[in-house]
């Protein structure tokens, strides 16, 4: 490849629009997109504490002057990348945390993790996990390594998982 960012994503654009996630047209048309989201200029992730959040949010926003929305990580009470897809219990304070960034005027995105299951947890053993596993030819799990957690990829087509995403983020909501 020769060349910078931009003919980068040129390249990747000509592609991209060519893929089945991009039929409905141009983002500004799509009406599978709630309006709200369309006018959000910058996105924000955030891993720390409901209290410096906002003190990160305001000065965001006072410096750019946009719509924001927040994509928020690192709210369960678990360890981070532990104990997926369980993303409940949250830490104390998150519900609060995300009703005063929601009244700063941002939009806010709870991270969840819809791909992957965590093998070592009690759910993977009572909801039978195993069975809507993404699996290779041989039978065995697609797997995806954290730390010293083994997490299944999970299959979007199963009722299993269906449900379990379903599940964990109706919890969040």
């Amino acid at each position: 490849f020769q060349g910078d960012w931009h003919e980068a994503a040129s390249l990747y654009r000509q592609w991209a629009i060519r893929q089945p996630w991009c039929r409905e047209g141009k983002i500004a048309t799509r009406t599978s997109i709630p309006e709200k989201f369309k006018q959000v200029a910058v996105w924000l992730k955030y891993y720390h504490e409901p209290g410096k959040v906002l003190h990160e949010l305001w000065e965001h926003q006072q410096a750019l002057r946009v719509p924001m929305a927040v994509h928020y990580y690192r709210y369960p009470v678990s360890e981070f990348d532990d104990n997926y897809p369980e993303m409940a219990p949250a830490k104390p304070g998150f519900l609060q945390g995300v009703a005063d960034m929601q009244r700063l005027g941002a939009y806010v995105t709870p991270y969840t993790q819809g791909v992957i299951w965590d093998m070592d947890t009690q759910s993977w053993r009572r909801e039978n996990g195993a069975a809507a596993a993404a699996k290779q030819e041989d039978g065995s799990f697609y797997q995806w390594v954290i730390g010293r957690n083994p997490y299944a990829t999970m299959c979007p087509a199963t009722k299993t998982w269906q449900e379990k995403v379903f599940d964990f983020t109706s919890k969040l909501v």
